[in-house]
């Protein structure tokens, strides 16, 4: 992110006056006007001073939100969130997330991010290559990386059944990685959305089963390595670099990612630690708010 010396002369960085009729309409137009002053704030250098106003930005939009999003109570967790935007500098990692409020348990290891129906499907339709249809992309791994991970890819090891709690229309939930880069990992994750009416809930929690290696699934990654390890020093080795031979590469360590993931997802059905994985997937789920 920069964050260099504040020219700041004349810039007021103060929301306007919203003139929308709802919670949801203020809240976006306060939005897409902080946004449109930070994005012209970052064609100078950006100072402390400049920093300071995001965050006195960020703060008045969490206000704004709380009253879209309703009263959000779950056992364990604070009483209060905080706002899911990182940044409303477009240039920075992290710009363009979902919508909502994040509550988190007091040692920051589970979180939830309530949002709404109404703003879940406005940033489906932004997004790129995703459902927009909401009970499609929320099976997909690649919402939960562009809508909640900013620096770091989340790698779906295998859906998790679960039972929409008393009333709610859908729930999804996945065992997953978040990861700089593909490799044979072992998952530590559970991630669980639930509809619920007009509310959206993304729960986010450590696994508590002993989640493990699969040495089956181990050997679908060896058997590539030798031959991504070829490739690789193949295009090491040419001068002028030949990109074919690194695209070779790459179309390698994709295969050898989905199928190895691919692996887990029908060795876990069978693991040790299935049965757990379930029982912690459903009793988060029914904690959600109603």
């Amino acid at each position: 992110m920069r964050r260099l010396v504040l020219a700041l002369a004349g810039l007021a960085l103060l929301a306007p006056a919203a003139l929308a009729d709802t919670p949801l309409d203020k809240y976006v137009a306060a939005r897409e006007a902080y946004v449109a002053k930070f994005r012209e704030a970052e064609k100078a250098e950006v100072g402390d001073a400049v920093i300071a106003e995001e965050q006195k930005a960020l703060a008045d939009l969490g206000g704004l939100l709380a009253p879209v999003v309703g009263k959000v109570a779950i056992k364990g967790y604070g009483a209060k969130g905080r706002i899911s935007l990182e940044t409303l500098f477009p240039s920075d990692v992290g710009f363009g997330m979902l919508d909502g409020l994040v509550f988190t348990t007091a040692d920051g290891r589970s979180t939830v991010l309530a949002t709404t129906d109404t703003l879940l499907a406005r940033w489906l339709a932004g997004a790129r290559d995703l459902p927009h249809e909401a009970a499609d992309a929320l099976r997909s791994d690649e919402f939960y990386a562009q809508a909640t991970s900013p620096d770091a890819a989340v790698l779906r090891y295998a859906l998790v059944p679960v039972l929409p709690p008393g009333g709610a229309a859908t729930a999804r939930a996945m065992l997953v990685l978040r990861a700089q880069d593909i490799g044979a990992g072992v998952p530590d994750e559970l991630l669980l959305a639930v509809v619920n009416g007009k509310r959206v809930f993304i729960a986010s929690s450590p696994v508590k089963a002993k989640v493990a290696s699969i040495a089956a699934c181990d050997e679908v990654w060896q058997g590539y390595q030798k031959k991504m390890d070829e490739a690789l020093e193949a295009y090491d080795k040419s001068d002028p670099k030949d990109e074919a031979l690194f695209e070779a590469y790459t179309r390698l360590q994709d295969k050898a990612d989905q199928d190895f993931r691919g692996c887990y997802a029908e060795e876990t059905l069978n693991a040790p630690f299935y049965p757990d994985l379930v029982k912690q997937a459903q009793a988060l789920a029914n904690s959600l708010p109603r």
